[in-house]
């Protein structure tokens, strides 16, 4: 494992989402992660972003104008 784990912070600031969503989110089992210890959490970012991009919700339509 060569790429760098991430805390709550560092993974906000890379997604552009708030630590209470991550939170959230990891709590939910939305995202994988790395339970350290009892409040060490860390996580793999493109473990997360294949995670997100599996849960990408597209447009019924095919994405035609409102």
């Amino acid at each position: 494992m060569s790429e760098r784990l991430l805390d709550y912070q560092g993974l906000s600031e890379a997604l552009g989402l708030p630590v209470r969503t991550l939170r959230h989110l990891t709590s939910r089992g939305v995202i994988p992660h790395l339970r350290l210890g009892h409040k060490l959490v860390r996580f793999q970012p493109s473990r997360v972003e294949k995670a997100l991009l599996q849960r990408e919700v597209r447009a019924a339509n095919g994405g035609g104008s409102l």
